[in-house]
């Protein structure tokens, strides 16, 4: 991973580089659940350990914190890049947050 470029690749014939230091906006429901990378987590509900879990502006410890949650909020993990996931929060639509993972609890 590049400073500010994440690469995501299957093989050497297949790659995506991608600036991570941008924003992030839902295009359309239809893409976010019939055609994610990661269909184990996609609309996933999920909660989290602790109280004042950082959020980042990308899945990078080296990126902007943007603010704080709260351990009561509720959160939809949409995709994963690392050790981030990419989530959504149940009552702000269309905002988009990447959080640690060791702070997710995923109930099964």
């Amino acid at each position: 991973m590049k400073s500010n470029n994440i690469i995501l690749s299957s093989d050497s014939s297949c790659q995506f580089e991608h600036p991570i230091e941008e924003t992030y906006k839902k295009s359309s429901s239809i893409l976010k659940k019939t055609n994610t990378w990661f269909t184990n987590y996609s609309e996933r509900n999920a909660k989290l350990k602790n109280d004042s879990v950082q959020i980042y502006f990308a899945p990078s410890k080296n990126s902007k914190i943007i603010g704080r949650l709260k351990v009561d909020s509720k959160i939809h993990i949409l995709d994963e890049v690392g050790n981030f996931y990419l989530v959504e929060l149940a009552n702000k639509k269309n905002e988009f947050y990447w959080i640690d993972k060791a702070n997710v609890i995923i109930p099964k």
